[in-house]
């Protein structure tokens, strides 16, 4: 099934005016770049500095648990190494690392479930947008099984809200009442 999703998208929604667009998504996602800016402005204002704290926590327990421990011990291949017919967009960054699960969307939920207790209510889902945007991204380009993006977001949600209950709860100095206050 995983499979069958691909090569529909390969086969009927790629097109030379998406593809531009998804691959820009995909390099934004590549090494958490986008979210470390995002962080690093976060820091930079006094007003969401622990927010921007929380969202660096959670980047760092969520892609570090993902990528050196469940890829290894999951060992998934990529699909375009496990399916023959389907190719990667040739502009994208071909990833070395196991598939399972996507170490992008790890990375992009970890920090946006966060941003969503952020005090602006107007950009408030801003960050869900692009991480969903980058997580299709990797199955358009072809570097992702649909389950890998799916298990992405889970894993993210859970280890976010992890994080964002420790650092409430456990470690009052980051609390987003102070933050915001």
């Amino acid at each position: 099934m995983d499979g069958n999703i691909l090569l529909f998208i390969q086969n009927h929604i790629r097109n030379p005016i998406l593809t531009p667009f998804m691959v820009f998504f995909s390099a934004i996602g590549e090494m958490g770049i986008v979210w470390f800016i995002i962080i690093a402005l976060l820091l930079l204002d006094k007003r969401t500095r622990k927010l921007g704290i929380i969202s660096l926590i959670s980047l760092f327990v969520c892609a570090g648990t993902t990528e050196f421990i469940v890829k290894n011990i999951v060992m998934r291949v990529r699909p375009f190494l496990a399916i023959q017919e389907l190719n990667p967009v040739s502009s994208v960054v071909i990833p070395t690392s196991f598939s399972f699960p996507s170490g992008h969307t790890v990375s992009s939920f970890s920090v946006a479930f966060i941003l969503l207790h952020a005090p602006w209510k107007r950009l408030q889902y801003f960050p869900i947008v692009i991480a969903s945007l980058i997580a299709v991204s990797r199955l358009y380009v072809g570097v992702h099984y649909p389950t890998d993006v799916i298990c992405g977001v889970l894993f993210a949600a859970f280890g976010s809200l992890i994080v964002w209950n420790i650092t409430q709860k456990k470690i009052p100095s980051l609390q987003l009442t102070q933050c915001i206050s």
